[in-house]
């Protein structure tokens, strides 16, 4: 699936950008001028009961930690063995000023009792980053994850409802509040699932996952 999703984002950017998997220096002695592949992505197989929490996708999730301690005086769990730090650790990740979620939908559940794979909400992170009645469960080396019950309701009106059926790609802002509803009965939802990072000022386009 990595050769499609390579594929369908060039397809995408035209002749404008380049489009290849990103890659690292090898943190080694004598292996300074060498280059460490990432993953393309990772592949998800999302059996019955699966869910995601509502949360977001962002390099900044070190941001959150810091900037809700000194305005709600709340302490961000950090979640997945993860540090403030984390981010800074990888290059395809603090050397672009933004990453999209790109997902390529493999195989998609029984439609009837599943319709949505993804509900995205209409505000981005900074717009709730001074709303101290909003709880966070946990932070992560890219992400945050939310209390549902302390979050405000009117943000969780009208979502953006994405559904993907085998073969199609769709890219998103994830710094979006978003979640997946739960998978219902025995079929299974299977995804290719990418950060797609880049910069205004360059012309590169990197996946990771």
């Amino acid at each position: 699936p990595h050769q499609a999703m390579l594929h369908a984002v060039r397809q995408l950017a035209g002749s404008t950008y380049t489009v290849d998997v990103a890659q690292e220096s090898k943190i080694a002695p004598l292996a300074s001028k060498q280059l460490m592949q990432h993953s393309p992505g990772t592949i998800r197989v999302l059996k019955e009961g699966w869910e995601t929490p509502l949360h977001i996708d962002s390099k900044h999730s070190n941001a959150w930690v810091a900037l809700r301690k000194e305005l709600c005086g709340e302490k961000v769990k950090l979640g997945m063995h993860t540090s403030l730090r984390e981010v800074t650790r990888f290059r395809a990740i603090s050397g672009n000023s933004f990453a999209a979620s790109a997902i390529l939908t493999l195989h998609a559940p029984e439609r009837e009792a599943n319709p949505v794979d993804l509900r995205v909400y209409r505000t981005r992170w900074p717009a709730l980053l001074g709303n101290c009645s909003v709880r966070t469960v946990d932070a992560y080396g890219t992400g945050v994850r939310f209390l549902l019950s302390h979050f405000p309701q009117h943000t969780l009106r009208s979502p953006l409802l994405m559904r993907g059926d085998p073969g199609d790609l769709y890219l998103f802002n994830s710094e979006y509040f978003h979640d997946t509803p739960k998978v219902i009965g025995e079929s299974r939802r299977a995804v290719f699932n990418s950060f797609l990072s880049y910069s205004a000022h360059s012309k590169a386009l990197e996946l990771y996952g």
